[in-house]
């Protein structure tokens, strides 16, 4: 077994450690899968890549950066994900710099910049460096957006992020234990009102904050759905976003055969003065 310690760590020279307890087989299984299938799909003509062509006249862009790496994969998501593995990580977001400067020598310019994954808080140094580098690179930039799950909202890690993310969305998806149990998040990520408290307490890192909600489990009665609402409500972000559970050729078995609901009939109101 391969077992790491929940502490984390400032120094970038030290190892970066996360609360996981995987087998060495099962590692080793997920990066042959992957690997075959990045081999099998991303195919990257680095000759067209030198020749990217340049911005159009007048039109405006927002620079997106996917960070594609989660300490454990969740069976329902349809991002483009990795199993989280530290050098991999770095030398890809040093990647994403060296391509930041690409587009600025070929003159684009952003006003926004989206931050999605994966996990883009997998090591929040490494996030911190490149959004700075992103700002430096492009003045024009007047706001960040990024995306976190609820386990880092309470490491001090997390706090670097202040000043540098202007809006932080949060992938809740329930409220509901018995919810967050089926889907696996409950070990992952602590309870409802574990949750609740590591958002309200990050909420003053933030200009705005969005929290994500997902609906389409089975045994999600209108109820849960309801208390997930009023729990969103309660803590004032700026933004609730509601989502479908989705089903993709990758989440197809998973999805259908344990955690989709097969009708879903409600509508709710959501009133803020």
């Amino acid at each position: 077994m391969t077992s790491f310690s929940s502490t984390l760590f400032r120094d970038e020279n030290q190892p970066y450690q996360a609360n996981i307890t995987v087998p060495n087989w099962m590692l080793g299984s997920m990066e042959r899968v992957m690997q075959h299938y990045v081999d099998k799909n991303l195919r990257l003509d680095t000759q067209s890549a030198e020749i990217m062509p340049p911005p159009v006249e007048g039109k405006k862009y927002m620079l997106y950066a996917h960070i594609p790496f989660c300490h454990t994969l969740c069976s329902y998501c349809t991002f483009h994900r990795f199993l989280f593995n530290e050098d991999k990580a770095r030398s890809y977001f040093g990647s994403l710099r060296k391509e930041m400067n690409m587009v600025k020598a070929l003159g684009y310019d952003f006003e926004s910049m989206y931050i999605g994954g994966g996990t883009t808080t997998v090591i929040e140094s490494e996030l911190a460096r490149t959004i700075e580098h992103a700002r430096k690179l492009f003045p024009s930039i007047k706001e960040v957006s990024c995306e976190s799950d609820p386990r880092h909202l309470d490491t001090p890690e997390f706090q670097q992020l202040k000043g540098l993310v202007d809006r932080m969305s949060i992938g809740v998806q329930s409220f509901d234990d018995g919810i967050l149990k089926m889907t696996e998040r409950l070990d992952k990520f602590g309870s409802g009102q574990q949750t609740f408290d590591k958002i309200m307490a990050a909420k003053e890192l933030f200009p705005i904050i969005n929290v994500d909600l997902i609906f389409g489990f089975r045994g999600q009665t209108e109820e849960i759905i309801r208390h997930d609402l009023e729990m969103a409500s309660k803590l004032d972000p700026r933004q609730i976003t509601t989502y479908p559970l989705m089903i993709t050729h990758q989440t197809r078995k998973s999805v259908k055969g344990k955690l989709l609901r097969l009708r879903v009939r409600w509508q709710t109101n959501i009133v803020k003065s």
